[in-house]
């Protein structure tokens, strides 16, 4: 399950954790202190649960556009204000959570709908920089080891990067992502052609093969 919350206070945070920690056996935990920050994330990862924490400035006007776009996110309200627990109703939620009594935040956290499951070989994903993201496979043209990073080349020509290696993202999905060399790892749904020193990328990318992998792409094209 991804859980994001938008908050400034670092206690809260941590207290958020330590329940998700207590009610869930697999998560993935999204921290902004900002909602300028998560804006500009929103379309890097699926997302099952929202928390908002309501003493931040402007939260019904971000709330409220956030919804819009995540339709099925299950949001949670978390504030010091018991008079935003009535002016939460205007926004589709779950639950609120008054920040005196914290205590009742892992009944909210039972009542998370996954949106999508995260384990799912439809998805990849990765950490960078304490944040992790999820996009979909099909999005990913090929990976490259550089040193310790590896580099997730996108169909759209962006990149990512992560320390995550290339044996791992092969074993999560051995069935669509296909080593080619020891520094590349390439989303069989992508090749156009191949020789025996190379093979192209649907937009043209070539990538060397070594000879250790050649038979497996000679059965693929066969």
């Amino acid at each position: 399950m991804n859980v994001c919350i938008i908050s400034n206070d670092k206690a809260i945070i941590r207290e958020v954790e330590r329940h998700l920690n207590v009610v869930l056996n697999k998560f993935i935990y999204q921290k902004y202190n900002s909602f300028n920050g998560f804006i500009s994330h929103r379309r890097n990862f699926v997302l099952d649960c929202l928390i908002i924490d309501t003493d931040m400035d402007q939260w019904q006007e971000h709330a409220k556009q956030i919804k819009n776009d995540f339709q099925n996110v299950n949001i949670i309200f978390i504030g010091s204000d018991l008079c935003d627990g009535y002016k939460v109703y205007d926004i589709d939620h779950i639950a609120f959570v008054y920040k005196g009594q914290m205590d009742y935040l892992d009944a909210a956290i039972k009542k998370i709908k996954p949106v999508q499951n995260i384990d799912s070989k439809d998805f990849v994903h990765y950490k960078w920089k304490s944040v992790t993201y999820v996009v979909k496979s099909d999005d990913v043209l090929y990976f490259e080891r550089d040193k310790r990073r590896t580099v997730i080349h996108m169909l759209d020509g962006s990149t990512r990067l992560t320390y995550k290696g290339l044996d791992e993202f092969q074993e999560e999905n051995p069935e669509l992502f296909k080593r080619a060399h020891n520094s590349f790892l390439v989303n069989r749904h992508h090749f156009k052609t191949y020789t025996r020193e190379a093979i192209e990328l649907i937009d043209g990318t070539m990538i060397p093969i070594s000879r250790k992998y050649i038979d497996d792409f000679k059965e693929m094209f066969n």
